[in-house]
């Protein structure tokens, strides 16, 4: 009767939530460059050059200023906080 020994292959240990940490990074990134360009050449782009302001030749209004701002303000948010998760700063974070 032969005996068949399997050795285990010793795998290196990666500490919990390194992969997490640069995947939510990268995808909050990711998403924000996405974010510019799908929103540079009709809101961003559009306020320092000389185009009309929307495609349909109007004025922007003051309530998509503020949707514009808000947006981009909570696009930079998401970046902030899993930065700061991805940093180990999760106290700053909460």
């Amino acid at each position: 009767m032969n005996t068949t020994v399997a050795h285990r292959a010793t795998a290196r240990q990666v500490p919990y939530g390194t992969y997490d940490r640069v995947f939510y990074t990268g995808l909050a990134i990711v998403m924000a460059l996405t974010v510019f360009a799908g929103f540079g050449g009709t809101y961003y782009f559009r306020l320092w050059s000389g185009a009309p302001a929307t495609l349909s030749g109007g004025s922007i209004t003051p309530n998509l200023h503020l949707h514009a701002v808000a947006f981009t303000a909570w696009v930079l948010l998401f970046i902030i906080q899993t930065g700061l998760v991805a940093a180990r700063r999760v106290k700053a974070h909460q």
